[in-house]
């Protein structure tokens, strides 16, 4: 059987947030701040799109 070796990155909190605003602007078109307030204020709820669930998955390292 085959191992395999993974290795972690660190990133730092400012491209933790240029990762979110990157994602959020070429998916959804809106900014980093839209976003985040967006997805608080409960306007993602049942959006199944991949756009936003690509950008969620960025939330812990854009909001830093």
């Amino acid at each position: 059987m085959k191992t395999t070796t993974a290795r972690a990155e660190t990133i730092s909190a400012v491209e933790g947030r240029t990762l979110l605003a990157e994602a959020a602007r070429r998916w959804l078109n809106m900014s980093r701040e839209e976003f985040i307030a967006a997805w608080d204020s409960g306007q993602f709820v049942d959006d199944e799109r991949l756009g936003v669930q690509q950008v969620a998955m960025l939330l812990p390292f854009g909001r830093a």
